[in-house]
């Protein structure tokens, strides 16, 4: 059984998280960098970060704020606000987010889902969609949820997948904010409807109210904002208390401790509070520098494209129970494994 996952979520407004109830009514909450690093350190299993007025006011997210927060945490991005082309997934993902929400964009663009998981994999691509009752229909509201669309939110949810979303996520106005629990019913239509992961958003306000969605077969994940940004309720307990009711939860952090920077050009102060490192870009004069720098601080450093510009080497083992042998090859990894498999041919059944 696949682990059910908590995502906490950031909506940004003029570089502050903010909140809202049904989408209006905002108020200020905290820094988001701040949150990040807490939600990092809580046993999150992802986050969202929304820029919630990129698209009402036609213009691209702010990066600034969002590289800061991805070099914060060690636990998967997700992104979105003012996300409408192809070029908006690029400068996203090389800011640090793994994955790109996309909402009013893929309204304006029909295409845009199919072309962006051509491009960068279903993966990374997120369907997000703010839905409303209207006249007893679930309909798509676009721009921040202030406009309704006239969209058949099921049909649309179902073109998504089937353009290429990868993920999607359900975001309820006629819940949100307000805390009696998440839009079960809306869940229950898409959970037979869609075969990818489903995240339900709005309307979570204590840990009773994800025992409830998590009984809806088809949805892998919750997400709240205001009941864990007020520390209303605490992520490690809520996971502890599903488990605790036969809901299947990830409760570790080794991962907590283990960040991998990909798409974002290197800076010194990531080595900050760093015990060990492995220099793996496709860049042998970045990986020096990066093995040079390392090995100045101290930093255990392994470098994947030479031989001699490191401190720290990574062996092949070939092993039973009485014997075991490491094998290196003077920093060349594949080199170390051709050797083990050949050692494990000559002696055959001993290994």
């Amino acid at each position: 059984m696949l682990a059910k996952r908590i995502i906490p979520c950031l909506d940004v407004r003029n570089g502050k998280v903010v909140k809202g109830v049904n989408f209006t009514g905002i108020k200020e909450v905290d820094n988001p960098v701040e949150l990040a690093k807490f939600y990092n350190k809580s046993g999150a299993d992802e986050l969202v970060f929304y820029d919630i007025t990129a698209s009402v006011e036609e213009r691209g997210l702010f990066t600034d704020i969002l590289k800061e927060v991805a070099s914060q945490i060690f636990i998967p991005l997700t992104v979105g606000g003012g996300i409408n082309t192809l070029d908006d997934f690029d400068r996203v993902l090389k800011a640090g987010a793994d994955k790109v929400s996309v909402n009013s964009g893929a309204i304006r663009n029909p295409k845009l889902i199919e072309e962006a998981a051509k491009k960068y994999g279903d993966q990374c691509v997120v369907l997000s969609v703010d839905v409303k009752r209207v006249d007893g229909k679930f309909k798509v509201f676009a721009k921040g949820g202030r406009e309704n669309t006239g969209i058949d939110a099921i049909e649309w949810f179902v073109n998504g997948q089937e353009n290429g979303a990868g993920e999607v996520v359900v975001n309820s106005i006629d819940t949100d904010g307000v805390k009696n629990g998440f839009d079960l019913e809306l869940l229950e239509i898409l959970s037979k409807k869609l075969s990818i992961p489903i995240v339900a958003s709005g309307g979570a306000g204590n840990m009773e109210h994800f025992r409830d969605l998590f009984k809806i077969p088809g949805i892998d994940a919750g997400l709240a904002a205001s009941i864990f940004h007020f520390k209303e309720v605490e992520i490690m307990k809520l996971k502890k208390y599903l488990k605790s009711n036969g809901v299947e939860m990830r409760i570790w952090h080794l991962m907590r401790k283990i960040k991998i920077l990909k798409n974002q050009e290197f800076e010194e102060k990531f080595l900050e509070n760093t015990f060990l490192v492995v220099s793996a870009t496709d860049n042998k004069e970045l990986n020096d520098k990066i093995s040079k720098l390392c090995m100045s601080k101290n930093i255990l450093v392994n470098n994947i494209t030479s031989q001699d510009n490191m401190n720290l080497r990574f062996m092949s083992i070939l092993s039973n129970d009485d014997i075991q042998i490491s094998i290196t090859a003077n920093g060349n990894p594949k080199k170390a494994v051709e050797v083990k498999n050949k050692i494990k041919e000559f002696f055959g059944k001993i290994f």
